[in-house]
Parts: C-alpha cells; structure tokens; sequence
C-alpha cells in the first residue's frame, strides 16, 4: 500500500509532504529502544520514549538501564540528547538531534517504596506505566483474567506519580486499572502505542469507552503499527492500510487532537530476543513472526517520512497531521511535565 500511495502522488504533493515532515517536530510516543540514532535523524525524529524497564525488572536493574543511556548519550552527544522537559524536544529539533524520552512500562522498579519515585524522576524518568501484562503490587495487567483494580499501593502511585509531574501510560494495563486511574488521577494519561478493541479484539487493544474517557481528559492514545495489534494472525500480515484505517476510527473516535502514533519497533532488538519476549512469553496476543512483527510499508524507523505522504493523501488537513506526527503528544507533555 506504501508504494501505491508513493507513485500515486504527484511531484508537488510529494514535495509538500516532504516540506511538511520537516516542519513537524515528529515525536515517537512509543519507540521502545533505539539503535543507531542516525536513523531515527535522517527520518526526521525530534524524540522517542524508550522503554528502560518492564516487569521484570527491580530498583538495581533498571539504575544500570538508565546508567547505559547516558553513556549512549555522552558518547554521541552531537546525535543525542537526554529528554527531561518539553523544551528539550524543541532544542533536539532545533539541532538535528534525537531526544530520548525515558520511561518504563510497568512500575515493578519502584518495588515496594514509592519514594523511589522520586528518585527516578532526578534520574530523568518521565513515564512510567503501572502495570505491563501481569499482575503487579499495583494492579492488573491486560493479560491477568481477574482483571481487578488498583491496589491501594497503587492509588498512591498514580497520586504521586501527579505530584511529580510523571506520565501515566496505560498501554498494558488492565481495564479495570485503566478505569481506576481516570478516576483518580488528577492530570491526564496515555495510552503511548494501543489501538481500538473494536477493530482488533485482542486484550493488549482497549475498548472504545475507556479510549473516549482518557480524550475526554485531556489524554492522548498514541495508534501503533506493532502487527500484534492492528490485526490476528490468521487474517495475514497487516498492510499499512490497515495501520490508517485504526488510525481514522481513532481520529473520527475520540478527536485528532488526542491522537499521534507510537510504534513499538524497538530498534536494535533481534530475533532472539523477539522469540524469547514475545512468541514464547505471550504466544497468544503476540504470534506474529519477527519479520512480520509490523504493518507491512510502515515497519522501521525510516518509514517516518512515507507515513507522512500517507496521511497527505489520506486527506488530514497540514494541523492535523502536525498534531498526528507530534504536535499533540507535546502537548499532553506539556500539561503533564508542568512540574518540571
């Protein structure tokens, strides 16, 4: 579908989205990890939020995490920057480098000290999720059956997690989390890279109430390309169609101005880790092979600028693919990093 779209626009529509990619200040809301920076550069990327640490990972752990990407940062400071404030995306833009957003998905290094919060937030961690696919000290994961709620532990979580300014990402939480979060968390959330229900019925995508209550909040849903995600795997690989078509029913859904795009293509990741994390882990909700683990024309970094012509020529209006690419997740970070 990539290349139908490509060889379909005309020359001054290509040039259009090309001069559009580069005006926006494109933020990945959910990268996962990052290989060679010069990629996500030359593909126009003023920041991605990276994933230190997952379930199965305590306090020492995910220090040692945070400890590599500032030596990453320090030995390629002309390509990276460490992301602690909006203005810091702005600058990353502005030099033509990549800012690291860091963050976790799910809370287990906080272990059972909340104070450790704190002590992440100084180190330069500015989302964390409450849960991933299991059950945690906090809640339930979108994997858990029970699907029961927050946790006291985990209430004082999400109002701590307020005080700091930290952003709460609910893109593997349970539904029931999900519900407990909105109704105390005083700022709004994310889901940084989950898609419809409705289109994809599988526990890791989120029924359409819960994805209108995080908009109606202020939140943001960032709509993934991961395959897993966007269709099952006896439907074949999904097309970069398919990709758009969950992004217009979330646009038409909950409002463009609460959408962007998070990809989950953890860069730099191989096979083996894949099978190991994924097909063998959770062989139910994550079948796809390596290979095909993303949209078919939207399945690495550099397919950035082409999602672009896509969306031109799927008709979005220059603001609402600004906000698409970036803009609105710059936006919720600026309400939620106030406190910075």
């Amino acid at each position: 579908m990539a290349k139908v779209i490509e060889t379909a626009l005309s020359p001054e529509v290509r040039q259009k989205a090309l001069d559009l990619h580069r005006k926006a200040i494109v933020v990945d809301s959910l990268l996962g990890s990052l290989g060679d920076p010069r990629g996500a550069i030359d593909a126009g990327l003023a920041a991605v939020h990276v994933t230190l640490a997952t379930y199965t990972d305590d306090f020492r752990q995910a220090v040692r995490s945070i400890y590599n990407h500032y030596c990453a940062i320090d030995a390629m400071p002309d390509r990276m920057l460490l992301v602690t404030r909006v203005e810091d995306i702005q600058r990353a833009k502005a030099e033509g480098k990549v800012g690291l957003i860091l963050g976790f998905q799910g809370a287990t290094p906080i272990e059972d000290d909340l104070e450790l919060l704190t002590i992440f937030h100084r180190l330069g961690i500015r989302v964390v999720g409450p849960t991933y696919m299991e059950r945690n000290l906090l809640g339930d994961g979108c994997l858990e059956p029970a699907n029961q709620g927050l946790t006291y532990f985990g209430v004082q979580f999400v109002r701590e997690m307020n005080r700091l300014g930290m952003l709460i990402d609910l893109s593997h939480a349970g539904y029931a989390v999900c519900e407990d979060v909105l109704s105390y968390s005083s700022d709004p959330v994310a889901f940084t890279h989950s898609n419809s229900r409705t289109l994809c019925d599988v526990p890791r995508n989120v029924p359409d109430p819960i994805l209108k209550a995080v908009a109606a909040a202020g939140g943001f849903i960032g709509v993934s390309p991961y395959s897993a995600v966007v269709a099952k795997p006896d439907q074949g690989r999904p097309t970069l169609e398919a990709f758009l078509r969950h992004l217009d029913y979330m646009v038409h859904l909950v409002g463009a101005e609460h959408v962007g795009i998070g990809t989950d293509f953890f860069d730099g990741k191989g096979p083996v880790n894949y099978m190991a994390w994924s097909q063998r882990r959770y062989p139910d909700s994550l079948a796809f092979p390596f290979d095909q683990r993303h949209v078919e024309g939207f399945d690495s970094i550099g397919r950035w600028p082409r999602l672009t012509q896509a969306l031109l020529a799927r008709g979005f209006s220059e603001e609402e693919i600004l906000g698409l690419l970036g803009g609105n997740f710059l936006r919720l970070l600026s309400r939620v990093w106030k406190r910075v």
